[in-house]
């Protein structure tokens, strides 16, 4: 029999996972290129899930394969390349902080295609979480040196998060009758097969050979970041989802920018009074969009 807290420990675990993200990519962006970084993250996930997909290779029509690859990729694929690209320009909790916008974005983006109702408590949600990540990013404006802090960065990275938005809203409306293993694992599978290429023309031989020192230990931290940062988690995130509510799993969003800002604080990232204010109102923003 399953202890009625389990479902909350399952959500703090998948939080203090998703919110290691960010300091996996600062990890391997020390020897590797956004680019890189982004094509090995999507290629341990996706061949990890392979088994997965070859068993349900038999329940997926031609229809959802395109939904499939379309979730991989405004989902996985192009997010992933963002957050990598960002992680160069920003520190990785200010990362951690804008991702949670995610439920924000899920909102609008249901209401503006999918017809998703939306109440005067969602639009204050949408204005804090706005006010939170302009004084998140302002600062930087004000900053002589770009390496600290670049505004560009915190700009991809909202892209990124207003892309999980769309894709969820695709998983819900054009993916829901599928079995949660297949969206899953089809998507990051597609991405697998699109970033192998893109790695082996990216010239890795090049960076192996200029961080000889760090460059296998990078490729440990995409690694864990690919096979249990995406892979495991989303299954575990899709089995939770099943057992409880979607409204429910998706509390681990109130903990993971606290664990990105607590892994920055970790690796001596600026943390200045923008980042402390910036939290609450996302916080905030979150709280007016998933309440009851």
């Amino acid at each position: 029999m399953q202890h009625r807290l389990f479902p909350l420990f399952i959500v703090v675990v998948l939080g203090l996972v998703w919110g290691s993200s960010f300091i996996l990519i600062f990890m391997g962006l020390k020897a590797f290129a956004p680019v890189q970084v982004a094509a090995l993250r999507l290629m341990f996930a996706g061949f990890f899930m392979m088994p997965v997909v070859w068993m349900y290779r038999k329940e997926v029509n031609r229809d959802a394969l395109k939904f499939l690859f379309l979730s991989g990729l405004i989902g996985n694929g192009i997010p992933a390349l963002l957050f990598a690209t960002a992680g160069k320009m920003i520190p990785s909790g200010i990362s951690g902080v804008l991702n949670s916008l995610t439920p924000l974005f899920t909102l609008l983006f249901g209401s503006w295609f999918f017809g998703v109702a939306i109440l005067k408590r969602h639009i204050w949600g949408v204005f804090f979480g706005l006010a939170g990540a302009a004084i998140l990013l302002l600062p930087g404006y004000f900053m002589k040196d770009e390496k600290i802090m670049n505004p560009l960065g915190g700009i991809l990275a909202i892209v990124a998060t207003m892309l999980y938005g769309i894709n969820v809203n695709i998983i819900k409306q054009k993916l829901g009758h599928l079995n949660p293993f297949i969206v899953s694992a089809y998507p990051l599978g597609f991405m697998a097969l699109c970033a192998l290429p893109v790695f082996i023309a990216s010239g890795p031989g090049r960076n192996f050979a200029e961080h000889e020192a760090v460059a296998w230990s990078s490729v440990g931290y995409l690694a864990v970041l690919g096979i249990v940062g995406s892979a495991l988690s989303l299954i575990i995130f899709n089995i939770l989802v099943q057992r409880t509510t979607a409204l429910f799993a998706s509390t681990n969003t109130f903990i993971i920018p606290v664990v990105s800002v607590a892994w920055g604080l970790v690796f001596h990232e600026p943390f200045g009074w923008n980042v402390l204010l910036g939290l609450l109102l996302c916080f905030i923003a979150i709280w007016l969009v998933m309440r009851k």
